[in-house]
């Protein structure tokens, strides 16, 4: 069944909060999807943007998958306003939270810190950027393809919308690095694989040439070289020695 978009009011983000602080403590509870067309706990956005019902059993291969289809979603509302729209984020952190934290085998779910599903009004990139649906949307929408760098992981385990690698970790944390077109690209190239389908072996890794380095190449290179200018094969040819590794194509 569709149902047309919305945002969750102020009182309903802190009931969303309550929520998950009760199930974190071990309690059994249904979302409280009844919030998601509750007037009290929520409110329409401007237009009528229809959300198509995307059952669990359908669901999502992964978060990438689920970012083509929020792109696709939102595009008709105001996109200048849409990345710090925390009453949209929050209303589909609680539409998706099904998929996001599904019960175990023993009935419990066992959610991720708040800020992987609620957002504050105050905006913070520290936090934002850890927002499961706020992220898969952002990536897609601003690096395309090469989005799927942050958004896939080679983990099989866990529900398909809440698997994240060291990778976002590592290149969506700072904003900066997040906006450098040229550096996901970039990075897509160097720790992709694409006959996989997902990050190249040992690219979550922190040793020699991994993308916690390149974070730090990155800041480096700033300094004489204006990264957005490059194209991506540019920018991989300015890297060091240690990354050598990742400039051939998988094995």
């Amino acid at each position: 069944m569709s149902e047309l978009l919305r945002r969750l009011t102020d009182e309903g983000v802190n009931q969303f909060r309550s929520y998950l602080d009760r199930i974190r403590n071990g309690v059994k509870e249904d979302p409280p999807i009844s919030f998601l067309t509750d007037p009290v706990f929520s409110e329409p956005v401007t237009g009528s943007v229809v959300v198509p019902e995307v059952t669990p059993e359908r669901g999502f291969e992964d978060r990438f998958e689920f970012g083509l289809w929020l792109n696709d979603l939102l595009t008709p509302l105001q996109q200048n306003t849409l990345p710090r729209d925390y009453r949209l984020w929050n209303w589909l952190s609680l539409r998706f939270f099904e998929q996001l934290c599904p019960p175990g085998s023993d009935g419990i779910r066992r959610p991720r810190r708040q800020e992987a599903y609620i957002l504050d009004a105050v905006f913070s990139h520290t936090q934002y950027y850890r927002h499961l649906v706020r992220m898969a949307w952002m990536a897609v929408s601003v690096h395309g393809e090469y989005g799927k760098i942050l958004l896939k992981s080679r983990s099989i385990d866990g529900p398909p919308l809440a698997r994240s690698g060291e990778i976002v970790e590592q290149l969506a944390s700072r904003q900066s690095l997040f906006g450098n077109v040229t550096l996901i690209e970039g990075a897509y190239r160097l720790y992709y694989s694409v006959d996989e389908q997902r990050p190249r072996r040992g690219s979550g890794g922190s040793s020699a040439g991994s993308p916690r380095r390149l974070a730090t190449i990155v800041q480096q290179l700033d300094l004489t070289y204006d990264l957005r200018e490059c194209t991506s094969q540019q920018f991989i040819s300015l890297l060091p020695k240690e990354f050598n590794r990742w400039k051939t194509p998988e094995t």
